[in-house]
């Protein structure tokens, strides 16, 4: 069959028409849900390490302690129950990887969920009396291979001791290897800094933000595209 210049013209528009419907499709299928992917309050009793978390697109581990660090458990917490991160000797990050002075978590996304994660957040208490607690943490992740080896960010833990709670928070939004995450992401958090003794700091709110999106399976693209095919076609027949 011989087409002429009208004829191309009207497949190409068609084309165009069809191509531009089927996005329009997708990115209405795609669902984008901002939420509290992770969250530790260390619940009511001693040992409640589970997240409370109500997203339904990922699922969130019990947070836990590197081996250099004790068992979490604590009846003081920012408002009730925290948790204690254990025995810290470290004075330095180097040091603190060392000796695995870390509380960890992973977040785990759901079959064709992508997750953009955006903040990673807790209060501390640098310590229970003596004021020479750890004073520094630096985030570390095993995202997109990375395996623990680049810190992601740091901050201080503030300088007040005793009863004094502070809050600290990374933004995570401008980490490329935190976005459009597809498999489990742990986290470490090191704590370090010690100035003399042993230091006990104490954590609550454990928290990491961000923005699940639901991701069409490649059959429902297959049906939108037909959809839009003959869509096109009614239209034209018109």
């Amino acid at each position: 069959m011989v087409m002429n210049r009208t004829d191309v013209l009207n497949w190409k528009g068609f084309f165009a028409a069809t191509c531009a419907m089927l996005l329009c499709c997708v990115v209405s299928v795609q669902s984008a849900t901002a939420a509290i992917l992770a969250n530790y309050e260390f619940g009511v009793a001693a040992h409640d390490v589970t997240s409370s978390d109500t997203d339904t697109n990922s699922v969130a581990s019990d947070i836990s302690a590197g081996a250099g660090n004790g068992v979490f458990a604590s009846s003081i917490g920012n408002p009730t129950r925290g948790s204690v991160m254990g025995i810290f000797d470290a004075a330095d990050e180097a040091t603190a990887i060392t000796n695995s002075d870390y509380f960890a978590f992973t977040i785990t996304p759901n079959a064709l969920v992508e997750l953009d994660l955006t903040t990673i957040s807790f209060d501390n208490r640098r310590r229970e009396a003596l004021p020479n607690g750890p004073n520094t943490y630096s985030l570390y992740t095993d995202a997109g291979g990375d395996n623990f080896t680049t810190q992601i960010g740091s901050g201080s833990l503030g300088t007040a001791d005793i009863s004094t709670w502070t809050g600290n928070s990374l933004d995570l939004s401008t980490t490329a290897i935190l976005q459009d995450v597809t498999v489990a992401t742990t986290f470490r958090v090191y704590v370090y800094g010690q100035t003399a003794g042993l230091g006990a700091p104490r954590i609550d709110n454990v928290q990491l933000e961000g923005t699940a999106t639901v991701i069409p399976e490649p059959s429902s693209l297959v049906v939108l595209l037909l959809g839009s095919v003959g869509a096109v076609m009614i239209r034209r027949q018109r």
